[in-house]
Order: structure tokens, then C-alpha cells, then sequence
């Protein structure tokens, strides 16, 4: 089963369309009608309020009965992604692959600097690649104005 919580459902939200797989229960919560089945035929649509939809559903379930459950699943699946990455943040490939270049930059910055990335995709590595830039964290991307490529001067 799959959630999407006020999201479009875009490529970059379902990897390029190939998440869910088709048979996958969706269940969709938006406030916009028209995003409701607009990218994928949900199982369940909710009409509403993201927050208030959310707490009316989280009240309706029962959800300490599988809490432990999911949580072991979760923390092996952010396992198994972290090892992933760390396979490719330190690929020899040629050419640099982007979570390489992307823990290159992180490894180079001084802990106080601000990174500023463009939209897209590159905001999408940055983010998940360069988390360790600074305490608390300085990173900038204006994911507000779609793809255009606005950069910084």
C-alpha cells in the first residue's frame, strides 16, 4: 500500500512513474480535487485538509498494533538505501557519478558554508547527498519555481 500526502505525484515523487508498481493499493489525501487519480487510479481518494484528513485517519486506525513491525521494516530499507549510496558516493566511475561529486563538495566545504542549489534534480541530490554540511544545516534550493534552471549569480 502507498500514501501520497499532498504530492502531485510527478516523476521525481514516484522515480521516474515506476513507483507504486501497478496492483499497488493508493490511497491519495489532497485538498485539490484534480489531484486526486491525476498520475495514478487510486484505491482510496481523501478529500481534504492534509492535517486534519491525517489526524481523523490516524485516529480511525490502530496504529501501535503494527508500529514495531513497520519500524524494524523501515530502519532495514534506510539501511539497505544508505549502503547503496555509500557505494556510489565513493564509485571510481568515469564519469563522476553524482552522489561521488556531491560528497566531494560536502568533504572540501568548511562547516559554516551555505549550499545553494539549483531545481530539480539537483536539489534532489544535494539534499539527500550533502547533509552533512554544516550544524545546523545550510542548504538552499528553490524548489518553488519548477525546472527553469534559475541559478545562483
Amino acid at each position: 500500500m502507498l500514501l501520497f500526502i499532498c504530492s502531485h505525484t510527478g516523476d521525481q515523487v514516484t522515480n521516474g512513474w515506476t513507483v507504486p508498481r501497478p496492483g499497488t493499493p493508493v490511497i491519495q489525501i489532497d485538498i485539490d480535487p484534480l489531484e486526486l487519480s491525476r498520475n495514478y487510479p487510486n484505491t482510496i481518494e481523501l478529500f481534504g485538509d492534509t492535517k486534519v484528513t491525517v489526524k481523523r485517519l490516524i485516529k480511525s486506525l490502530n496504529p501501535k498494533a503494527a508500529k514495531n513491525q513497520w519500524a524494524r521494516l523501515a530502519q532495514k530499507l534506510v539501511k539497505e538505501w544508505q549502503n547503496e549510496l555509500e557505494l556510489l558516493r565513493n564509485s571510481d566511475a568515469v564519469p563522476i557519478h553524482l552522489a561521488r561529486l556531491c560528497k566531494e563538495l560536502t568533504d572540501f566545504l568548511p562547516s559554516d558554508a551555505v549550499l545553494v542549489s539549483d531545481t530539480m534534480y539537483a536539489a534532489i541530490w544535494t539534499g539527500v547527498e550533502s547533509k552533512e554540511v554544516s550544524q545546523p544545516l545550510s542548504a538552499r534550493s528553490n524548489r518553488t519555481w519548477g525546472s527553469p534552471s534559475y541559478g545562483f549569480p
